[in-house]
């Protein structure tokens, strides 16, 4: 995927926060969404990132006692296991900071059901900075083969106040992880007052129409059931859709500001 067509996966109600996408190999990159009412900050960490080694990206969100960085990394099989773990060492030295937790969701293609070499160099690294592993249960199963190569690392204090769950989403043979925090509070933005639209403007709709010209439409002509081919069209029409035209926020004017206190409270009368 590419930084371009990343723009073309929305989620409603959630904002596109940090992403990595690959420029030499298919296939790949992270990305993560944070929920529109939620502050956040993000890192810039190209310099960590290396194709097929350690694909990272990372945002944080503020609570009201500590700050939360979330972490999505992803090493393929064949990226090179010691140039991971340097990159990861250097990373987090960068991200860290006084009262910071790191909550570190990844595929690195390392068994956490096995007691391997790697799986154990890597518990020391993350051991260092007081970070530990939730996920013992399998994640991937293919060929009446299970592992736990996607996992979810938290600070020590926080294991206690965490909650992992399998997610069989039938969509992959990778199954999906839920963590759920207790005791975070999480600081928040206003959005009352705001009403949400789409933008249709001059720019907008040329954007839209270039989109369309760029797609080849291959993924249908693929198919050979009606339903099929309508579904990926569909999917394919949405996604540039929702790219072109995403919901906005806006200030509602107060249009009746002319009222004063005294003609509102003749009107209760």
């Amino acid at each position: 995927m590419t930084e371009s067509n990343l723009g073309l996966h929305n989620i409603s109600n959630y904002n596109l926060s940090m992403g990595f996408c690959r420029q030499t190999y298919q296939n790949g990159g992270v990305c993560i969404y944070v929920r529109e009412d939620i502050c956040y900050k993000t890192f810039d960490l190209t310099r960590y990132c290396e194709e097929k080694i350690h694909e990272v990206c990372a945002t944080q969100i503020r609570s009201t006692t500590n700050l939360q960085i979330i972490i999505c990394m992803y090493k393929s099989p064949s990226g090179n296991f010691y140039q991971f773990l340097k990159l990861l060492d250097i990373m987090l030295m960068f991200l860290y900071q006084p009262k910071t937790e790191f909550t570190i969701c990844e595929d690195i293609n390392i068994d956490y059901l096995s007691d391997g070499s790697k799986k154990r160099q890597l518990s020391q690294l993350l051991g260092s900075y007081n970070i530990s592993h939730l996920v013992n249960f399998p994640t991937r199963f293919q060929r009446n083969h299970i592992s736990a190569i996607d996992n979810i690392f938290v600070n020590n204090a926080q294991l206690q106040q965490s909650n992992i769950l399998p997610i069989h989403n039938g969509l992959s043979d990778h199954d999906a992880q839920c963590l759920l925090l207790k005791n975070l509070f999480i600081k928040k933005k206003k959005l009352s007052g705001k009403y949400k639209t789409r933008l249709f403007t001059t720019d907008t709709i040329g954007h839209f129409q270039k989109l369309l010209l760029e797609e080849t439409w291959a993924r249908v002509y693929q198919e050979h059931d009606v339903r099929s081919i309508f579904n990926k069209f569909l999917r394919i029409y949405l996604n540039i859709f929702e790219a072109s035209f995403p919901i906005a926020y806006f200030n509602k004017h107060n249009d009746n500001a002319w009222i004063t206190k005294g003609i509102r409270i003749s009107c209760k009368k």
